[in-house]
């Protein structure tokens, strides 16, 4: 059976992919949780190489990669060896 011609067939063919939301707040936080749906649910989502935002698009990012606000109010531990001195 041949390959489709459309899949890359070493991993230099794979085309890196970035998605960049932009900054405005909360307008901004709203509007590219819909891009992040949208592509969630066609599929390219799944292609990103890179996602990232600025300011509002920023929390769209963050909560789109599974944190909750419960997340930043009781964040993990580290280890104590991880942990930096007293001051």
């Amino acid at each position: 059976m041949e390959k489709p011609r459309f899949l890359p067939s070493t991993p230099q063919e794979v085309p890196v992919i970035a998605i960049v939301g932009s900054g405005g707040g909360f307008r901004a936080m709203v509007g590219f949780s819909g891009v992040m749906k949208a592509l969630y649910e066609s599929g390219v989502l799944d292609c990103a190489t890179y996602i990232a935002g600025l300011s509002g698009s920023t929390w769209s990012v963050i909560f789109s990669s599974g944190y909750t606000m419960l997340s930043f109010t009781n964040p993990p531990s580290l280890p104590p060896s991880h942990s930096s001195p007293p001051l």
